[in-house]
């Protein structure tokens, strides 16, 4: 069994979980952006330690606040795969899988040319990751989590990267493989062929609690949620001016753009500025990873938000939805608005939306130095 008995506080947001799931199976966490549901992983993970009371696996203890208690993450074998890969830049693509095998521990798991072929990752063996699409990172990303034969898989959006086709390609193998090897998984996912495929069992997030277990809750709009919720957005990577403020807890960057506060992780390899508050440098985020919203909300944990004045909406021009021009600062940039069902409306040419991160932004204007995201 997994028991959950745990409680993380943020400015504004309060994560309070007990539940009691069985170790075998899948478990699919879905609910609005800033629900909490990365969070919960990563605490699982042991990438949280400051969180209050208890994580057991299996009647292992590996986390207990009142007797201070903390396994750490390469000892649990909770292996987490983040929407972004996180894969080691400076290795290429069958080194990062083999940083997975030693990571195994002499535990039983999925064989080398199993994942390879699995994840159709023979071509990619020579790459470096940087030459690697979005899809091919997420492939690798779950193929090296795999070979570390985990005791607990935890899979946040892992196939959001993927294509259609890909995607109905794989998620049979991964469900083979971990059925196969007997490894339970823990997966956030807004789709219900994942959550089907999976055999998951559904858990609905709301401002940090579960709510409930029913896939069909996915369509009700929250009426607990941020006032005026207008849906998710997708299209490319947004870079902004940002002024430095400090480093907040856990490593992240703090910075302001105008009247509001965002976090943010370093993006290995940039250049090193002074980090003196007013500094200025430049801030990007993954629009996939937004929720936009009209008042700003409470309650709701995130990485910060972000104003911006609507200028434009082109509704030809959108692949899945209405194409947004944005204007923050000055700085003019275009998000595709999806037909999400939480949207009871479109916003007017002329309104302030706020811009709501559920994963932190990223910033280049600070090396590299360590520290958790």
């Amino acid at each position: 069994m997994l028991e959950l008995q745990v409680e993380i506080s943020f400015p504004g947001f309060t994560l309070s979980v007990s539940e009691t799931w069985p170790a075998k199976g899948s478990v699919a966490l879905f609910g609005p952006s800033g629900a909490g549901k990365s969070t919960l992983l990563r605490i699982i993970a042991g990438l949280e330690r400051s969180a209050a009371g208890q994580v057991r696996f299996n009647g292992t203890c590996w986390q207990d606040s009142h007797t201070r208690t903390f396994i750490p993450p390469p000892q649990r074998r909770a292996v987490l795969v983040f929407q972004d890969s996180r894969l080691f830049p400076h290795l290429n693509v069958i080194r990062n899988l083999h940083y997975g095998m030693t990571r195994r521990r002499g535990q039983e798991g999925p064989d080398w040319e199993h994942v390879i072929s699995s994840f159709q990752l023979h071509d990619l063996l020579d790459r470096r990751t940087e030459s690697l699409s979005g899809g091919e990172k997420q492939r690798v990303a779950l193929g090296r989590a795999l070979l570390a034969a985990p005791r607990l898989l935890l899979l946040d959006e892992p196939m959001s990267a993927l294509d259609t086709d890909r995607r109905d390609q794989l998620l049979p193998e991964l469900a083979r493989l971990c059925d196969q090897f007997a490894i339970p998984v823990i997966c956030v996912t807004h789709s219900e062929l994942e959550l089907r495929e999976l055999g998951a069992e559904a858990m609905k997030m709301v401002q940090g609690k579960i709510v409930s277990r029913a896939w069909q809750d996915r369509t009700q709009q929250d009426t607990t949620g941020p006032a005026k919720s207008l849906g998710d957005v997708s299209e490319h990577g947004v870079w902004l001016a940002a002024r430095f403020v400090g480093i907040a807890q856990g490593g992240l960057v703090e910075c302001q753009l105008g009247d509001e506060t965002v976090f943010a992780r370093r993006s290995t390899g940039s250049c090193t500025i002074a980090e003196k508050p007013g500094s200025q440098i430049r801030v990007g985020f993954d629009p996939r990873a937004v929720v936009l919203a009209r008042d700003p909300p409470s309650g709701v944990f995130s990485y910060g938000r972000i104003k911006a004045n609507l200028i434009s909406v082109d509704e030809s021009r959108g692949q899945q939805g209405q194409l947004l021009c944005l204007s923050v600062n000055g700085e003019l940039f275009t998000m595709e608005m999806s037909g999400d069902v939480l949207r009871p409306s479109l916003p007017t040419v002329g309104e302030p939306l706020y811009l709501i991160l559920s994963q932190p932004a990223v910033t280049n204007g600070i090396a590299e130095t360590g520290g958790a995201d």
